[in-house]
């Protein structure tokens, strides 16, 4: 099932349509982030190099990053077992916390807030991330 990067652009949407979660007009950006893993693990572009090990290498990562990648490598890990994928939420840290989740419904932005400073970040609606722009600074 190898291919390329075009063929996990493909099994991407395919996946994020499945599911119901759209997220689509990320997949740019979800193909960054498995170029980005499967070089700096020396591994070619392509389905057949997410298993079991590129999993156990993520988890070197520092948040929010570790949490992104999962979630993107388990989209193509969910497609290959035919499970049906759900959005995540990031664990975005404030003042060494990490920030809380509020949302009205489904379709609003949820909004990461600090219940100790009270600063709040909006997230975005089709995959709960937010822009890494608008990470909130972490107290030290």
């Amino acid at each position: 099932m190898a291919g390329g990067v075009e063929q996990v652009e493909r099994l991407l949407v395919a996946q994020l349509q499945r599911s119901w979660i759209p997220a689509a007009v990320y997949v740019e950006e979800y193909l960054k982030i498995i170029s980005f893993t499967l070089k700096k693990y020396d591994r070619v572009v392509d389905v057949e190099s997410v298993d079991d090990t590129i999993f156990n290498c993520i988890q070197e990562f520092k948040e929010p990053s570790r949490s992104k990648a999962m979630w993107v490598f388990s989209l193509i890990d969910d497609y290959n077992n035919d499970r049906n994928s759900e959005r995540m939420r990031l664990p975005i840290q404030c003042c060494n916390r990490v920030m809380e989740i509020r949302q009205k419904s489904p379709n609003v932005r949820p909004l990461y807030h600090c219940v100790n400073c009270k600063n709040g970040v909006l997230g975005r609606s089709e995959d709960l991330w937010i822009d890494k722009h608008n990470y909130p600074q972490t107290n030290r």
